[in-house]
């Protein structure tokens, strides 16, 4: 399969006993995975994988957003960091190569405005803000921070 094809097409894949069509240029995991049973067997119609926890959520928030893991999970802070590793196994760039005060400032876009100039209210993305919210709880869960000391202190003067 080259990588041209790759990017467009979407692939089959059993993973555990559920059929997926997924775009596997998103998930650097599945990608490699594709290629070498592909390569192993060329036969092979349907690519199988063993069960990947939390897989069908993680694929939707990739698809559709980040904001949909908070709408797919109970509100158990276990679950969210098995989702939150589901995408570290998957090598999925949740952050986007985003730092911590890049996050912050995305926080903040969900956040309305008012222009004094055209006096009307400028509606925040919350959307955009959602997603990020999400990416934080990675952040904060996986400790996955680039300077530890200073960004685990951002994170902790954040939430006071």
């Amino acid at each position: 399969m080259s990588k041209s094809s790759q990017s467009t097409s979407r692939t089959a894949i059993r993973v555990g006993d559920v059929r997926y069509d997924i775009n596997i240029s998103k998930i650097p995991y599945m990608s490699s995975f594709v290629d070498f049973q592909a390569n192993a067997k060329p036969q092979s119609t349907e690519f199988v994988h063993e069960p990947i926890p939390l897989f069908d959520i993680a694929l939707k928030g990739l698809e559709s957003g980040y904001r949909q893991c908070f709408r797919s999970l109970p509100a158990d802070l276990s679950q969210h960091h098995v989702l939150c590793e589901t995408y570290d196994y998957l090598r999925i760039d949740v952050l986007g190569g985003q730092s911590i005060n890049e996050i912050f400032s995305d926080l903040k876009s969900g956040q309305s405005d008012y222009d004094r100039e055209e006096r009307r209210e400028i509606k925040g993305n919350k959307s955009k803000a959602r997603d990020t919210a999400f990416k934080l709880l990675y952040s904060i869960l996986l400790g996955d921070f680039k300077d530890e000391t200073k960004d685990s202190a951002k994170v902790f003067n954040a939430v006071l």
